[in-house]
């Protein structure tokens, strides 16, 4: 494939980072992973882009199918004390992915935090079945159960592995393994 040309200049607001976050998963979408990891790679090289940078290629490399090398990347982009709930949730999804449960857990948990902390709730319940997830894996069933019955009735969301898993099912879980 012919490698993409990177921008003259580096960006210089948030719409220009993310029109370049989209070019470079519409290249990789196209199978063209060796231009859109170099466009991350270009934005990872300052500062002021380096996270945006760091997200988008974890992304590109999920998906080329590099789940650790994504982990790598969103594990360095919350060490940058970042708290955006949607890089939780991705993190802990390919947690979850690689079955690395405790540390799933941990980074749902601290989603749930900044969702309630932030008043940013379209991540809260997806977190909170997610996390309940990882915590039966763990066997630490009571606990799954206190945040299942924080969710609405009916709530569900789909789990790499294991398809779409709703309130019920998990619910029903908890309960038979005691």
């Amino acid at each position: 494939m012919k490698k993409e040309q990177l921008p003259l200049q580096k960006p210089t607001n948030e719409q220009e980072i993310q029109s370049l976050q989209r070019r470079a998963y519409d290249l990789a979408k196209k199978g063209d992973y060796e231009s859109a990891l170099a466009l991350c790679d270009w934005l990872i090289q300052e500062a002021n882009t380096r996270v945006a940078g760091l997200r988008q290629r974890a992304g590109v490399l999920e998906h080329q199918g590099e789940i650790e090398r994504a982990i790598e990347d969103l594990e360095a982009v919350v060490s940058a004390g970042v708290d955006e709930p949607a890089d939780m949730h991705t993190l802990g999804m390919l947690y979850l992915q690689e079955q690395r449960d405790r540390e799933a857990e941990l980074v749902f948990a601290k989603g749930i935090q900044i969702c309630v902390r932030e008043n940013a709730p379209y991540y809260l319940n997806s977190c909170k079945l997610l996390r309940a997830e990882a915590l039966l894996r763990t066997g630490r069933r009571d606990i799954a159960l206190t945040e299942l019955e924080a969710l609405p009735d009916g709530y569900s969301a789909y789990v790499y592995g294991r398809g779409l898993r709703t309130k019920a099912a998990l619910v029903d879980e908890a309960r038979q393994k005691k």
